[in-house]
C-alpha cells in the first residue's frame, strides 16, 4: 500500500484514485518484470549434473613430458566446450579460475579481469555477479562481500553466496568472523541439505562439535551415494577428517576401523579408477597404517599411466619417504643421501625427460657432490634452465629455482659472470608474488610485508655482491649495496614483526660492508663491519658462499692480525657492541598460552594448569613437514630423560588437518611422548606458524623462549635437545 503524509494531499478522490491505480499498474508490472528477470536467469542447483562431476573427476593425458602451456592449451579447450554446454555450472567456472590462475598463481590479476568483464556484459544476471564477487575475494574483500549480500538479498535462493560468505569469514586476518561463517555454513547446509561439497572448504574453522555434528551429516550422506558416484564419494576424505578431528583420540581406534570398512567398500568399486580415486585409497590406507597398500597405488599410478605427472609425484613421493634428507650435521651423511638421489634421478630423468622436477633433482644431487666432475655439473644446470624456462608453471621452490643455480655457481667457483642474470629472474619471480601480497585486503596495511620477496635481501643481492668481488668489481659490488640501503630505507618494516626484520636488513647491510672492506684489504674495518653485524645477527645463517656469521669471521681476521682475545673484547665493549643476548638458535618470547583442554593420543587430557609450576618444553610439528622429522627422535630422548622429574614437562603439539594420521606415524617410529592435536589451540594463538617451531614455558605458562626452523650445520642433539636442557635449568642431563 503507498502511503501519504497527508491523506488529501489537495487532490479530489477521483483523483487519488486515478493515481494509485497508474501506481499500482506500475508496482506490478515492476513485479512481472522481476519475475521475468529471474526465469531469464535461473539460479545454480546445489549440485552440478552428473555429467559435469564426471567430466571433473577425469582428466585428460597428464603427460609430464608436454610443455605447460601446451597442456594448458588442450584442458582449456575441453573446458570450454563443457562450459558452453553448461553456462551457468559453477563448478566449471571454478575449474575456469583454477586454470586462469595456473598452478603456482603467477597470473592471479586474469580471473579478475575476464569475470568483471562478463558481469558487465550480462547485467542484471546474479550468477556474474557472483562469480565476479568470488574473484575479487582476498583483493576486494569488501566489495565481495557486498556483491553476495546483495544477491542474497535479491535472490534468497542463490545458496552459493551462502557458501562464499562462509568462506570469507573463516579467512584468517581483518574479515574473520567465525560465527558469522557458521551461521552461512548452516544456511547453505539448510538449502542444500543433499551437497557434499560444502564440507571440505569448514576444515579451518576448528570447532570440535561442529566437525563431529557434520560428520554425522556427511557420512549419511556418503553412505546414500551411489557406487557409480565418484566424485561424490571422493569427499570420504573429507569425513575422516572431519571424524578424527570431531572426536577425542581415545576414540581413534574406533574410527581407524570404520575407515577400513569404507575403504573396503571404495576398493570394490570396479569402475574406471583415475589417479583422483587411487589417491582417495591411498589417503585411507594411510589413516589406518596399511603402508603395503600405500606403495601399492604408487605402483599402479606409474602401471596406469607411466608418462603422467601423476606417476612423476608417486615415484618422487616414495623416494622421499624412505630417504629423508639426513639433518646429522654430517657431510658424509648428506653425501651418502645425494648418491642415493643421484641413483633415483638418472631413472626420473630416463622416464620423464621434459618435467622439471627429475632435472631439479639431478642437479641438487650433483651440487651436494663436489667431487663430480665440473662439466656434468654445468650440463646439469643447463638442463634443468632449460626445462624450467620452457615450463615454469610446473615447478615453484622457494628460494626461486635460479636463485638456487646461481648460489651452487658460486660454491663450485664457476660461471660467476651468469650470478647477476640469475639472480635477476629469481627476483622477478619475487616480484610477483610481492604484487600479489601487497594487492591482499585480508591484513591491515600496516601488517603487510614483503613476505617471500625477503628472500632478495636475504640471498638474491648478497649473492651479486658475492660474484662481482670474485670478478674484482668491487665498484658494482657498491652498487648493489646502494640498492640494498635504497629499499630499506624506502621500505621500513612495519607490524609486530618491525623489529626484528629490521635487526636482520641491517646485520645484513654490515656483514656485506664486511666482505667488501675484506676484498679491498681492509682488514681493520672489515673486523669492525662484521662486529657490528654479529651483534645484531641474533640466528646463524644457513652455510653458503655469500653468507658468513659475522662474529666469527671478525674473530678470525683479528687473530689474522696478530690480535688478542681480551683486545677484541675490550674494542668491542668500548665501541658499546654486544656480542650476547639471546642464544643464536633461541629467542626470547613473551606470549601467555590460552587456556585449553586437549586430549593426547594415549587418552590423557592435558590442561594449562598442568604447566603451571613447571618448566614445559613444546615440540610443534606436523607428519607432512619434513624438516620437523629430524628433530623428533631428540624430542623422544628429551622426554626419556626428564620423564621421571616432578618439575619439567616434555610434549609435543601436532598441528595436522587430520589428527587420524599421528597415531600411524608414532607406532612407525616408536615415539612414546606425549602428543596434543593442536590445530585449534594454535590457531587460536593466531600465530603466522612456520614448521619447525620449539617452545619453552615457564612456571606460570606464559613462553620464555621459542625456537624457529633448524640449523644444517649441526645436529639436532646441540641445538634442539642439548640447548633446550639448558635453558630448562638440567643442564646437567645435557652432558
Amino acid at each position: 500500500m503507498f502511503r501519504s503524509s497527508n491523506p488529501h494531499n489537495g487532490q479530489s478522490p477521483a483523483s487519488r484514485t486515478t493515481k494509485m491505480r497508474a501506481r499500482t499498474v506500475l508496482f506490478f508490472g515492476l513485479s512481472l518484470a522481476t519475475a521475468a528477470v529471474a526465469a531469464d536467469f535461473p539460479l545454480p542447483p546445489c549440485e552440478s549434473p552428473r555429467e559435469v562431476r564426471d567430466f571433473l573427476m577425469s582428466r585428460p593425458s597428464d603427460d609430464a613430458n608436454v610443455p605447460y602451456a601446451l597442456r594448458q592449451t588442450e584442458a582449456g579447450q575441453r573446458l570450454a566446450t563443457m562450459i558452453e554446454k553448461y553456462p551457468r555450472d559453477l563448478a566449471l567456472h571454478q575449474a575456469r579460475r583454477t586454470q586462469l590462475i595456473g598452478p603456482m598463481y603467477r597470473t592471479w590479476k586474469a580471473p579478475i579481469v575476464e569475470y568483471r568483464a562478463l558481469m558487465e556484459k550480462h547485467p542484471g544476471d546474479p550468477l556474474h555477479r557472483f562469480l565476479y564477487g568470488k574473484m575479487i575475494f582476498g583483493t576486494n574483500t569488501r566489495e565481495a562481500i557486498r556483491i553476495h549480500e546483495s544477491v542474497l538479498a535479491e535472490h534468497s535462493g542463490f545458496a552459493p553466496a551462502h557458501l562464499e560468505l562462509a568462506a570469507i569469514y573463516q579467512s584468517f586476518g581483518v574479515f574473520k568472523d567465525t560465527v558469522k561463517s557458521l551461521e552461512h555454513r548452516e544456511a547453505y547446509r539448510k538449502a542444500c541439505p543433499e551437497a557434499a561439497n560444502a564440507f571440505s572448504a569448514s576444515l579451518g574453522l576448528n570447532d570440535q562439535a561442529y566437525f563431529e555434528r557434520s560428520a554425522h551429516q556427511l557420512r549419511k550422506i556418503l553412505e546414500a551415494t551411489p557406487d557409480s558416484d565418484q566424485d561424490k564419494l571422493t569427499a570420504y576424505q573429507t569425513l575422516w577428517t572431519m571424524e578424527f578431528r570431531g572426536r577425542p583420540a581415545s576414540g581413534h581406534e574406533a574410527l581407524r576401523k570404520q575407515v577400513a570398512v569404507d575403504v573396503a567398500r571404495l576398493k570394490a568399486i570396479t569402475a574406471p579408477q583415475g589417479s583422483r580415486w587411487l589417491q582417495l585409497l591411498q589417503s585411507g590406507y594411510r589413516l589406518v597404517n596399511q603402508t603395503a597398500e600405500v606403495d601399492r597405488i604408487d605402483a599402479r599410478m606409474l602401471e596406469m599411466a607411466p608418462r603422467s605427472r601423476d606417476a612423476m609425484r608417486a615415484a618422487q613421493s616414495s623416494f622421499y619417504a624412505k630417504h629423508s634428507y639426513p639433518r646429522t650435521g654430517k657431510a658424509e651423511d648428506e653425501k651418502a643421501w645425494a648418491r642415493q638421489l643421484l641413483e633415483a634421478s638418472r631413472d626420473w630423468v630416463t622416464r620423464w625427460p621434459g618435467a622439471v622436477s627429475p632435472h631439479d633433482a639431478r642437479f641438487s644431487s650433483i651440487a651436494l657432490l663436489e667431487e663430480t666432475p665440473l662439466d656434468e655439473f654445468h650440463t646439469a644446470a643447463d638442463a634443468l634452465l632449460e626445462r624450467y624456462e620452457r615450463q615454469p608453471d610446473e615447478f615453484t621452490s622457494l628460494p626461486p629455482l635460479h636463485y638456487r643455480v646461481a648460489e651452487a655457481y658460486l660454491k663450485r667457483g664457476t660461471r660467476f659472470e651468469r650470478v647477476a642474470e640469475l639472480v635477476a629472474a629469481g627476483t622477478a619471480e619475487l616480484g610477483v608474488a610481492r604484487e600479489r601480497d601487497h594487492a591482499s585486503d585480508t591484513e591491515p596495511p600496516e601488517e603487510r610485508r614483503d613476505g617471500s620477496y625477503g628472500i632478495w635481501f636475504q640471498d638474491g643481492a648478497p649473492m651479486r655482491i658475492t660474484a662481482h668481488l670474485r670478478l674484482s668489481q668491487p665498484n658494482e659490488a657498491k652498487r648493489v649495496l646502494r640498492e640494498m640501503d635504497e629499499y630499506h630505507l624506502a621500505n621500513r618494516p612495519q607490524g609486530k614483526d618491525a623489529q626484528s626484520t629490521t635487526d636482520f636488513r641491517n646485520a645484513t647491510l654490515w656483514t656485506m660492508r664486511g666482505r667488501i672492506a675484506e676484498a679491498e684489504k681492509r682488514t681493520a674495518d672489515a673486523v669492525v663491519l662484521y662486529l657490528r653485524a654479529g651483534a645484531l645477527q641474533r640466528t646463524p645463517l644457513r652455510p653458503g658462499p655469500h653468507r658468513v656469521n659475522a662474529g666469527e669471521r671478525a674473530r678470525d681476521l683479528w687473530k689474522q692480525m696478530g690480535g688478542t682475545a681480551e683486545g677484541l673484547q675490550a674494542m668491542m665493549e668500548a665501541n658499546a657492541f654486544a656480542s650476547g643476548g639471546d642464544s643464536l638458535e633461541w629467542k626470547k618470547a613473551s606470549l601467555a598460552l590460552p587456556d585449553f583442554e586437549i586430549t593426547d593420543t594415549a587418552g590423557r587430557v592435558w590442561r594449562l594448569a598442568d604447566l603451571k609450576g613447571k618448566r614445559t618444553f613444546i615440540n610443534l610439528w606436523a607428519t607432512w613437514c619434513g624438516w620437523c622429522h629430524p628433530e623428533l627422535p631428540e624430542v623422544q630422548k628429551l622426554y626419556e630423560e626428564t620423564k621421571g622429574r616432578q618439575d619439567v614437562v616434555v610434549l609435543s603439539m601436532n598441528l595436522d588437518d587430520n589428527p587420524g594420521l599421528i597415531g600411524p606415524y608414532m607406532a612407525e617410529k616408536g615415539f612414546a611422548f606425549p602428543v596434543l592435536p593442536a590445530l585449534a589451540l594454535v590457531d587460536k594463538l593466531g600465530l603466522e606458524l612456520s614448521l619447525p617451531r620449539n617452545w619453552i614455558a615457564g612456571p606460570d605458562g606464559k613462553l620464555m623462549w621459542e625456537q624457529h626452523g633448524f640449523s644444517i650445520g649441526e645436529p639436532p642433539s646441540e641445538w634442539l635437545r642439548k640447548r633446550a636442557l639448558e635453558l630448562m635449568g638440567t643442564a646437567a642431563l645435557a652432558k
